[in-house]
């Protein structure tokens, strides 16, 4: 940059016509493209939308231009993410090389006029172009006649949507320029800055998961994190219109950052200059930093991505991508690779995290087997994972409260063996997740989440709840209805097959609902925890038109034989006339063959050329599999059927070990 010709008048003033033409000339060329690229992202792209495709006009932009964000939104976004960034590096620049350090801080400016100068200008060159082409869009709004679908309105909020993200992430962008002395580490660390609410609390969250016991991530991680960072709340917009209070804390943060910005910029050094970090007092802050994220990055990279399940595999994440933190934090400080002798600092850093690590694991805290005392429970909250902003219907959250004493009581005595015999993971088999919430008489919550992949171990306590009146009526609703008010059972069978049967009889109606009322009364673990594949679904059809949808158990035996007596289970099932033939094998012996690439249906195809697959084609011996296949593939084989109403098709299914048939076992073990 030329300083030389920057004039210096001597009355006080934030704005100098000189200083501005000179910044104008050295960065200008940003908002020059920033308007050029705007111009052609919205204006250009309305003018041809609405001149060169044959459409009619209405149902067009309802569907597609009835926003000016929705206008080439990908395209809008990225210019919205790279503009403010790029101008605050650029402008703040000469911070950054001493030579221009030296000669603009020798003028007798003072450092806060110059600040607000370049903020001026900064702030012109941003938002001159956005307000240029909102105005080109308003004039063809109404050129073309189209406020019936594209509203000035809309414009206007486009416009103070924009300006209120860019001038967060410019003001950003200005408080990282005083905190470092290298531009390009600048732009890096802006947007890790931007990032670092939302990436830093699912980091830490997913950690916390491993390292606590029962921690209910998944209720943590709901839809508010996105809301953290404003790289990725922009995007949500086109689903998610920004509230009142995102805009009163956005225009706090950068009003914060501004003056935060000044005060750091007055007290900072003009020797900082190609230094990383500008001020010593910040640079073990960064250091560690970056070492506890990278160290929260292993974890999760070995848990998430891994699958791992070893302690063992986890803390060597935390150990090795610590330590690649804490060299890359070093190498960035020192400008140089040669940081190996720097390790001390390091050593410190894993004795201190090791320490909380040891209290961690070995629950010092008393975490994972805290339980409220029974007496201040009001009610619990047991069943499928639970995150609040995912639930559309509060019946889907009533429906798994428990509030009858001896629930209450059951599940608690569940929780205290989860807490307590952390369930080995097997990954040939399903498991079930679960979210427990205590509902305490205070109001107040302890909510915990566990992967439970043995329900047998608590088949006493599971029996308890399944046998009480409250959840028989929760969970079928056959038992809140009376048999005259069903006018139609429709029976279909599981699998891909479409095979049905209807009950349509008043008396073979009533009949059928008595046994199945009957049969949902009776049920018990051993009925509801089968891991067989259903016989298949029953829907009942209401006089008021309501329909209720329950499931025919393998172990509803009196509904099936009733079914067998009026000659209709042939049709309500897949039997061993709809299945050409099946192959099971061992899971691992086709892990094996996978490892050449080959797909199961490649391998099925070519299943005479191994001998570990056995061809089941005998009718006894598939009828025999499908009466005890699972509903999910688990388990140590991998079984698929081929149906005969397309060639080539099949589905794959598995055996838990109780139902694995002899004939199997007797040839593949």
């Amino acid at each position: 940059m030329k300083w030389g010709m920057l004039a210096m008048p001597s009355k006080t003033s934030w704005f100098n016509k000189e200083a501005f033409i000179q910044d104008f000339r050295s960065v200008g060329w940003i908002g020059l493209l920033s308007l050029i690229a705007l111009f052609f992202i919205l204006p250009v792209r309305l003018l041809f939308e609405f001149t060169t495709k044959p459409i009619n006009t209405q149902d067009y932009f309802i569907s597609n231009l009835n926003d000016v964000l929705f206008i080439n939104f990908p395209l809008q976004i990225m210019l919205f993410y790279v503009i403010p960034v790029l101008l605050s590096i650029f402008l703040f620049r000469y911070l950054h090389v001493k030579q221009q350090a030296d000669m603009i801080h020798s003028f007798p400016i003072k450092r806060e006029r110059l600040f607000f100068h370049r903020i001026l200008s900064g702030l012109f060159l941003l938002y001159t172009p956005i307000l240029i082409n909102a105005f080109i869009v308003l004039l063809i709004i109404q050129t073309l006649g189209i406020q019936d679908y594209l509203s000035y309105g809309q414009v206007f909020e486009w416009l103070g949507i924009v300006m209120l993200f860019e001038g967060l992430m410019f003001f950003a962008g200005v408080l990282i320029a005083m905190l470092t002395g290298i531009s390009a580490v600048q732009g890096i660390l802006t947007y890790i800055f931007l990032f670092f609410p939302l990436g830093f609390s699912i980091l830490l969250i997913y950690n916390l998961k491993q390292i606590f016991h029962g921690f209910p991530a998944n209720y943590y991680l709901k839809e508010e994190v996105m809301y953290l960072s404003p790289i990725s709340r922009l995007p949500m917009l086109i689903e998610e219109p920004i509230y009142f209070i995102e805009v009163i804390i956005y225009i706090l943060l950068s009003i914060a950052f501004c003056f935060l910005s000044l005060w750091l910029y007055k007290k900072r050094n003009i020797e900082a200059a190609s230094q990383a970090i500008a001020f010593p007092q910040l640079k073990p802050i960064f250091k560690y930093g970056v070492t506890f994220c990278f160290m929260l990055l292993g974890g999760l990279y070995f848990v998430e991505f891994e699958e791992a399940a070893s302690s063992f595999w986890i803390y060597f994440g935390y150990i090795s991508f610590s330590l690649i933190g804490y060299l890359i934090a070093e190498m960035i400080l020192q400008k140089s690779w040669r940081v190996f002798s720097s390790l001390k600092g390091y050593v410190i850093y894993g004795l201190v995290t090791g320490l909380l690590l040891v209290v961690f694991h070995f629950d010092l805290t008393g975490y994972e087997k805290k339980q409220p005392p029974l007496s201040e429970i009001e009610s619990i909250y047991y069943g499928p994972y639970y995150n609040p902003e995912f639930v559309d219907d509060p019946k889907e959250y009533d429906l798994n409260v428990y509030h009858d004493s001896r629930n209450i009581e059951a599940i608690y005595n569940i929780h205290q063996y989860l807490s307590s015999n952390k369930q080995p993971f097997d990954n040939n088999y399903g498991y079930e997740r679960v979210t427990i919430i205590y509902n305490l008489k205070n109001g107040d919550q302890i909510i915990r989440e566990y992967s439970i992949y043995d329900k047998k171990s608590m088949e006493e306590w599971y029996n308890q709840i399944y046998s009480s009146e409250e959840y028989k009526l929760k969970y079928f609703e056959i038992l809140n209805i009376e048999p005259e008010n069903v006018d139609k059972i429709t029976i279909s069978a599981s699998h891909f097959k479409n095979k049905q049967t209807f009950i349509t009889k008043p008396e073979d109606i009533i009949e059928a609902v008595n046994i199945l009322q009957s049969e949902a009364r009776n049920a018990d673990f051993e009925t509801l925890n089968d891991q067989r594949e259903p016989w298949g679904s029953i829907n009942l059809t209401l006089s008021n038109g309501d329909t209720i949808h329950e499931t025919w158990y393998k172990k509803y035996d009196q509904f099936t034989e009733w079914l067998k007596q009026k000659e209709m289970f042939a049709d309500a099932t897949i039997s061993s006339e709809d299945v050409t033939k099946v192959y099971i094998a061992k899971q691992r012996d086709l892990e094996r063959i996978q490892e050449e690439r080959l797909g199961y249906h490649k391998i099925f195809e070519r299943a005479e050329e191994y001998d570990f697959i056995l061809k089941v084609e005998d009718k006894s011996q598939i009828e025999e599999v499908l009466e005890n296949v699972s509903m999910y593939r688990e388990g140590e084989y991998v079984v698929a059927i081929y149906y005969d109403f397309e060639e080539g098709f099949y589905e794959l299914r598995g055996f838990t070990d109780q139902y694995i048939p002899d004939f199997v076992k007797n040839q593949l073990d």
